[in-house]
Parts: C-alpha cells; structure tokens; sequence
C-alpha cells in the first residue's frame, strides 16, 4: 500500500513524510501494513513534519497484491493542516429584548435583539420561539419537534456582534424566547440566554385557506362491502378545526347524508382528528357502503374561522 501527497495550491507532490518539501515529480511513499500479506489489512502512514503554516492537500493511495495486480480506484480524499490550536471556547450570548413580562401588539410584531461574543469568531445564533402550548417556531408555523429560527448577525464572523429576529406571531398568545450562539467552529453556548417569557395581545384576521388530501381510498380502488375507513391529512397557517366528508353514487350522482341519498352535495362530519387544533393532523372517517357499487369521496378542511378547503381532493372508488 502506497500514499502520495498533493499539495492543492500549486499541484505539487510531497518528497517525503519527514520533509515540508513539494517538488513537481510525483513521489509515492510505502505505509506500514498492520497484517502484511493477509487478504484484508488496515494501513497508516505518519507525516512527521507537515509546513508550519498549515495548508490544503489530497491523498491519492494505490493498493497492490504480491504478483503486482493494481488498484486502478486510486481514492482521493482532500483535507487540511493548520498552525491553529483547537478552539475549546465556547461562545456567549446575551438578550436585550424582548424585556420579560414584556407586552406587545400583533400588527406590530416582536424585535427580539442581542448580542454575541467569542473568542474567535461567532459563527450564528438559534432562537428557540415557544407558544403556550409547548410547540416551537419555525419561522412560518410551529413544530413539536424542537425547532428554531437563524437571528441576523450585525458582524457575521466576527468576535463580537449584534443580532436581530423580528417575530411576527400568527395569534395572540404568551410566548418564551431562548437564544444560543454558535461559534464559526460549531460550538455552542452551553448557558443560552433566556428563557425570556412576553405576551401578544390583538388579533389578525385569518384569511388562509386549510388543505386536505385523501390515503385511503387511492383511486379506482376496489372496498370491502363490510365497511372501510377513509384516511388523510390536513393542514392549516394556524390549526385544522375539522375535516368533512362527501360520498357521491357515481351511478345515480346522488349523495349519502348518512342514511340515504339525496340530490344536494352533503358534507358529512363526524372525521376523526388526530392532533385537533394543530397545523398538521391526520383524520380518519368509518363508512359501510348501503350497497355495492360506483362511488366517489371528496374531503374539506375547515378551521376555526371558518375558512373552508377550495382545493378539494376526488377519488374514486368501487364497493364489492
């Protein structure tokens, strides 16, 4: 096994692992085998004395077997030397505003503002958002799943800087804020500032639509006479207040109103919500076809204003 060194800058190869010298003739360098001759070995090479300056280099190593067969692959892997010792100083953060117990409107939106510091650089700061309900800011919705939004940085990289996030939240609610610096290393504030509680007061008027699709049925596809249950999803800018369905007889173009059928376009309620009120939920609808035959199921989402689906999902489907 065999390894040479490029140097990226100039394309030049490493005369030796004891030397910092780059020459223009390529130079391959013997590793050292943990197992010479086995079928499988692990190898090391040790370069001694890499340019006190640091720079950026490839490997290109080559394998070959005891007749002379050659690894034709010849990996490539890039990496890099530094004269930097390892940044083990994690940033600092502090919160500026909002203050706490601090009151705010809704039109206007919420200014949260800090600053930063680090012994080297400050590479970015993670604002932690959470709503009474436990559920975190994404920057356009809320998640369960622990999320956060990315503040501005006044001096991006540098030791010392401002940042800013303007939180335009969709309801009036009680809200906490936490901050986290990182610094351009990757590590973090181990002691975020925070958490700072405020309040929003007000209200938006809530001109978005909901949405919802249909799983169970896919279309065209062929039910049980002894009944089914009807899946999907909803989704909704602030949350899905509940989900109606509307079965049709494709032969006579009649309607079920949950006993018999009927001219008019019925909606059905009676969905099952999976997470009610939240953003994204799932829902869930029994029904036992009268009869078989030809039919179609269309769904609407509805929430709390009420706003109603305007892009309502059809499928059809067969009851044998």
């Amino acid at each position: 096994m065999r390894i040479a060194i490029k140097r990226l800058s100039d394309g030049r190869w490493l005369s030796s692992p004891t030397s910092s010298s780059f020459g223009t003739g390529f130079k391959w360098m013997e590793t050292t085998l943990d197992a010479p001759g086995a079928a499988a070995v692990n190898w090391t090479w040790t370069w001694t004395a890499p340019p006190s300056s640091g720079g950026s280099f490839q490997t290109l190593v080559e394998a070959r077997d005891a007749v002379g067969n050659v690894d034709t692959s010849k990996p490539q892997v890039p990496f890099t030397t530094t004269n930097l010792p390892p940044d083990l100083t994690a940033p600092e953060t502090s919160l500026s505003a909002p203050a706490d117990a601090q009151s705010f409107d809704i039109a206007s939106g919420v200014p949260i503002t800090g600053d930063a510091t680090d012994n080297i650089g400050v590479g970015g700061v993670r604002l932690t958002i959470t709503n009474s309900a436990n559920l975190t800011w994404t920057g356009s919705g809320w998640s369960s799943s622990g999320a956060a939004v990315d503040a501005t940085l006044a001096a991006p990289a540098a030791a010392a800087t401002g940042w800013s996030y303007t939180f335009n939240p969709p309801v009036a609610d009680t809200y906490t804020v936490t901050a986290t610096a990182r610094d351009t290393g990757g590590l973090a504030d181990a002691t975020p500032a925070g958490p700072v509680s405020f309040a929003v007061t007000g209200s938006v008027p809530d001109t978005v639509a909901p949405d919802a699709t249909v799983t169970v049925p896919t279309n065209n596809q062929g039910l049980a006479l002894s009944g089914t249950t009807f899946t999907g999803n909803a989704t909704d800018n602030i949350g899905v207040a509940a989900v109606k369905v509307a079965i049709r007889n494709r032969t006579t173009l009649k309607w079920w109103n949950g006993s018999a059928w009927v001219n008019a376009t019925f909606w059905l309620p009676g969905a099952v919500l999976s997470n009610p009120g939240a953003p994204v939920t799932g829902w869930s609808f029994p029904w036992t076809a009268p009869a078989a035959g030809l039919y179609s199921v269309t769904v609407r989402a509805e929430d709390a204003v009420p706003n109603y689906d305007a892009t309502r999902p059809w499928v059809n489907f067969s009851v044998s």
